[in-house]
């Protein structure tokens, strides 16, 4: 009887010993997992902020560009007003200097001169034209390099969250092999 309670007591205290060792386990577990999910928040914390951030300076490049573009809008039109007015003023003197001179020549020297007002007009429009055109593609290129420069980032990033994923997996595997042996 003696020696039955010894092995009773025995088999109890390993019991005892087993379910304490699995509580532990379970515990570590817990809080394992615990730290993955806090991880996890703060890693997506910052992933938020950065993109809020990253829309924020997006926005004000825009709206600097938008400024430019309509300060650079009211230049040329004050630019072509002025340039109308001084070519409008430069007929009307040509205009008070001929007035002694025949009818039909002045008429003649008028149209020419309408003539090369008009395609000095055009021409110094074309060339800002296709200044506007060669700044926009510039803009559009430099858009694209970034979009491109982001979709590397986020192709890196989701490239190291697998890696850590993988790793944690396999530390958490380890650590499940590691105490079936012990319990074993």
């Amino acid at each position: 009887a003696e020696e039955e309670q010894r092995l009773k007591d025995a088999m109890e205290r390993a019991e005892q010993r087993r379910l304490e060792i699995e509580q532990r386990t379970q515990q570590k577990m817990a809080e394992r997992q615990a730290q993955i999910e806090k991880e996890r928040e703060e890693r997506a914390e910052r992933k938020a902020k950065e993109a809020a951030e990253e829309q924020r300076r997006k926005e004000e490049k825009e709206q600097e560009r938008q400024r430019l573009k309509e300060e650079k809008e009211l230049e040329r039109k004050r630019l072509q007003e002025e340039a109308e007015k001084e070519a409008h003023n430069q007929m009307l003197e040509a205009l008070k200097k001929k007035e002694a001179k025949e009818k039909l020549k002045m008429e003649s020297q008028k149209r020419q001169e309408e003539r090369q007002a008009k395609i000095e007009a055009k021409a110094a429009l074309k060339e800002k034209e296709m200044l506007e055109k060669e700044r926009e593609k510039k803009e559009a290129s430099e858009k694209k390099l970034e979009q491109e420069r982001l979709k590397q980032q986020w192709r890196e990033e989701e490239r190291e969250r697998k890696k850590q994923a993988l790793k944690e997996q396999q530390a958490q595997q380890k650590e499940l092999a590691r105490q079936r042996q012990e319990e074993a």
